[in-house]
C-alpha cells in the first residue's frame, strides 16, 4: 500500500466530514417530523419556528406544503453532503483498486461485483419502499382531511 499524501488526507477528512454531516442532516429530518407532518408540539430551534412563521405570514403557505417548504432546504443538503460523500469514496475505492494486483480472472471480479450489489441493493430498496410507504401515508391522509 502506497503512503498518502496530504492533498488525499484532506480529502478523505472532508468525505467523513460530509458522510458525518449528513447523516446528522438527515436525522435532523426525522426529528422534525412530527412538527412539521403531525403538527406533535415538543422542544423545537428558534430557527424552525421562525421559519414556520414566516412562511405562513409572507408566502401564506399551510399544511403540507409549508411542512415540505421547511424540510426541502435540509433534505436538499443531506443529499448534497451524501452525494459528495460518495464521489469522495469513489474516489478512494478507484485508487484502491488500482493498487491491488490484477489475480482476479474477469469472471470472478464480475460474479463479486455482482455479489457486492445483491448486497447493497436489499438495503436500498428497503429505504425507498419505506419512504414509499410514509408518502403513501401522507397522501392518503391528506386525501381523506379535504
Amino acid at each position: 500500500m502506497r503512503a498518502k499524501s496530504p492533498s488525499e488526507l484532506l480529502l478523505f477528512g472532508v468525505g467523513v466530514v460530509c458522510t458525518i454531516s449528513s447523516i446528522y442532516v438527515f436525522l435532523f429530518i426525522l426529528y422534525l417530523l412530527p412538527y412539521l407532518f403531525l403538527d406533535i408540539q415538543y422542544d423545537m430551534p428558534g430557527f424552525i419556528s421562525y421559519f414556520r412563521e414566516w412562511f405562513i405570514h409572507h408566502r401564506n403557505l399551510s399544511g403540507y406544503t409549508l411542512a415540505i417548504a421547511l424540510m426541502l432546504p435540509f433534505l436538499l443538503i443531506s443529499v448534497l453532503l451524501g452525494v459528495i460523500a460518495r464521489l469522495i469514496n469513489n474516489y478512494f475505492d478507484q485508487s484502491i483498486s488500482k493498487d491491488e494486483p490484477a489475480e482476479l480472472t474477469p469472471e470472478l471480479r464480475r460474479e463479486q461485483e455482482l455479489r457486492l450489489k445483491k448486497n447493497l441493493s436489499f438495503p436500498v430498496l428497503l429505504l425507498l419502499l419505506v419512504a414509499l410507504a410514509v408518502f403513501g401515508l401522507y397522501f392518503v391522509h391528506y386525501l381523506i382531511s379535504t
